[in-house]
C-alpha cells in the first residue's frame, strides 16, 4: 500500500504448504476455478503479531488461506473479490519461504529500462511463467498472472533474473489505472522484451491465461488512503465469560462489517464515532473493547480471542473535516505495528 508506511514493500516470495494443505487448495481450485487465494497472516495474541522484515528473517509464517478476501475486508468492488466473505479452505496453515523474489519499496524501481509497463518475471518454461508488475509509482495497480505462456527468441536462462516489458506500452499513458489495461485480459497476447538488468535479451509474445481466476488486478485497496484497522478485543477486566469471547467478538465483527455495507443513511460509516455507533446499534459490543487502531496492551486481556476489521471494511469520507476527524482517531499507531 503506497499510503501507509509499514505496507510500503513489494514482496515477491517463493515458498511450500504441508502437502495436505496443498492438496486442499488444488481440489478447492478444481472446483472453483475463476476464483483468486489469499493467504493472511493469524496470531492467537496480540503481542504475537510480527512485522514483515520478522517475518521474513524467520523464513516463516501461519495464516488462513480464502477463497476471495475474508469478510473483515468488507465487500470490494474487485470482480474477482466477489466471494469475499467465504470462511477459510485452510487455517493455522504454515507456510515456509524458500525464497524471495522481489523485495523492493513501493514507487521505487531498481532498473527501469523503458517507459514500457514492467513486470517481474519468474518460474520456468516447464513448471509455467508468472508476472509481477513492478510498482514504481503510486497511485499504480496490482497486475498478477500465472501460467503465463512465453514465446521468445532466444531462448531463456533459466536460472537467471528477468524482467519483461509490454512493447508500446508506455505506463504513464495508463495511469492511473481504473480497470485492468487491454493487454490484462484473460487468453489475450502482447508483443514484449525481456529485460537482464537494463540489457534487451530476448523479445517476442506473451500470452496470458485464459481462465480469469489466474489473473489478478487491483487498485482499489492497493491506493486506499491511510486509516485504522478496527480492533475488537477482550478488556483486561472482562465482564463476560470465556466461553463466548469468540461467539461475541466474532458477532461484533460481522455486525461492523454488515453495517459499513449498509445505504448511507443507515449504516455506519467513517463520518461517525465508529467504537460508540456500533455500541449503539449492538449492545453486545458494551461488553468488549472497539477501538481505531492497536489498543494499549494494558487494556486487553493478554491472550484472548480478538478479530480485527479491515480498514478496507469502507472507503474514508470526502468531507475534509470528517476525513481530518477519522485520521487523527489512534491512526498513527498503524506505524509501528505489524499489519500484514
Amino acid at each position: 500500500m503506497f499510503t501507509i508506511a509499514n505496507q510500503k514493500q513489494q514482496v515477491i516470495l517463493s515458498g511450500t504448504l504441508p502437502s495436505d494443505v496443498m492438496a486442499t487448495y488444488v481440489q478447492d481450485k478444481a472446483q472453483n476455478s475463476d476464483a483468486i487465494y489469499t493467504i493472511h497472516t493469524t496470531v492467537a495474541a496480540l503481542s504475537d503479531l510480527k512485522t514483515l522484515p520478522e517475518i521474513l528473517a524467520a523464513n516463516q509464517f501461519v495464516g488462513d488461506i480464502y477463497r476471495g478476501l475474508p469478510g473483515i475486508y468488507g465487500l470490494s468492488n474487485n470482480a474477482t473479490l466477489v466471494s469475499s466473505k467465504s470462511s477459510p479452505i485452510a487455517t493455522g496453515v504454515k507456510f515456509s519461504i524458500t525464497s524471495v523474489r522481489f523485495n523492493n519499496p513501493l514507487g521505487t524501481s531498481a532498473t527501469r529500462p523503458t517507459p514500457n509497463i514492467q513486470f517481474l518475471l519468474y518460474g520456468t518454461s516447464s513448471s509455467g511463467y508468472h508476472i509481477d508488475h513492478i510498482l514504481s509509482t503510486g497511485p499504480n495497480a496490482q497486475l498478477t498472472a500465472s501460467g503465463v505462456t512465453l514465446s521468445v527468441t532466444p531462448a531463456l536462462n533459466q536460472t537467471s533474473q528477468y524482467t519483461l516489458t509490454v512493447d508500446n506500452r508506455a505506463e504513464a499513458t495508463m495511469l492511473p489505472f481504473t480497470a485492468p489495461p487491454t493487454f490484462f485480459q484473460p487468453g489475450s497476447s502482447a508483443k514484449v522484451t525481456i529485460w537482464e538488468g537494463t540489457n534487451s535479451v530476448a523479445q517476442g509474445t506473451m500470452t496470458l491465461p485464459a481462465n480469469k481466476g489466474d489473473l489478478y488486478f487491483d487498485c482499489d485497496f492497493l491506493n486506499e488512503e491511510i486509516a485504522a484497522d478496527i480492533y475488537i478485543t477482550v478488556p483486561a477486566n472482562p465482564t463476560t465469560a470465556p466461553e463466548i469471547w469468540k461467539t461475541d467478538i466474532d458477532g461484533i465483527a460481522d455486525k461492523l462489517v454488515e453495517e459499513f455495507s449498509a445505504a448511507e443513511d443507515k449504516g455506519i460509516d467513517w463520518n461517525d464515532n465508529v467504537p460508540h455507533a456500533i455500541r449503539r446499534k449492538y449492545p453486545t459490543a458494551e461488553s468488549y473493547s472497539v477501538t481505531l487502531g492497536l489498543p494499549d496492551a494494558e487494556s486487553v486481556k493478554e491472550g484472548a480471542y480478538f478479530s480485527i476489521v479491515s480498514r478496507f471494511v469502507s472507503n474514508l469520507p470526502t468531507n475534509t473535516r470528517s476525513r481530518l476527524l477519522v485520521l487523527n482517531n489512534a491512526y498513527m499507531k498503524q506505524f509501528s505495528i505489524a499489519d500484514i
